[in-house]
């Protein structure tokens, strides 16, 4: 079901949402060390991370560093639940955070994260290395490209967390912008022409 459908529910205030794989590669000490920095700015912030990794120490791991920074009380882990879940989950985040590692086999992907939150009119970060995260983020105007850079990250998100009316609006420039744009009816069309011109 595409989430341009779903109806969001009651924001939870301050709180940073992060959807997706948990695997080593994915480099989420680099999130944890985000969170660490905008806690010391705002303090009533609070990061939720949804997904699993292929391993149990992956959870766990990041569990334990989070603990060594003493954000046991700030970043909640929500685990894996069923995709029909997840919309009325991540509904609820003020901000949404996209930080891939720019590693060669990541700069030329697609984030579906990112078109969720934009679907579900929510704010995003997300690193500019990823050529399409920045192409999304410059043509809708629904959240902020940066730098890999832990600091550009929290900077970002404080700004987001701080500027609630300027936070809302980027949301619905995003979520206007893909439902002109990124639907899978749109998607598919595009798809269907480049195969039919391949033929």
């Amino acid at each position: 079901k595409s989430f341009l459908k779903f109806t969001p529910t009651l924001k939870i205030s301050n709180s940073i949402f992060y959807h997706g794989s948990l695997n080593e590669n994915r480099n989420l000490s680099f999130l944890i060390n985000v969170m660490k920095k905008v806690s010391l700015e705002n303090q009533k912030a609070k990061l939720y991370i949804l997904g699993w990794g292929e391993k149990d120490e992956d959870l766990e791991n990041l569990k334990a560093y989070s603990n060594e920074l003493g954000l046991s009380d700030r970043i909640f882990f929500i685990g894996k639940v069923p995709f029909s879940k997840v919309a009325s989950i991540i509904s609820r985040a003020e901000v949404g955070i996209i930080p891939t590692p720019p590693k060669e086999f990541f700069k030329i992907s697609t984030s579906t994260k990112m078109i969720e939150y934009m679907s579900l009119g929510i704010p995003v970060v997300a690193n500019s290395e990823i050529n399409d995260q920045k192409k999304l983020i410059e043509q809708s105007k629904g959240g902020f490209s940066v730098r890999y850079v832990e600091e550009d990250f929290s900077d970002k998100i404080l700004f987001l967390l701080h500027n609630k009316q300027k936070s809302k609006q980027m949301g619905e420039k995003g979520r206007d912008w893909i439902s002109k744009n990124r639907t899978f009816e749109k998607s598919a069309s595009l798809l269907r022409d480049c195969y039919a011109e391949i033929i």
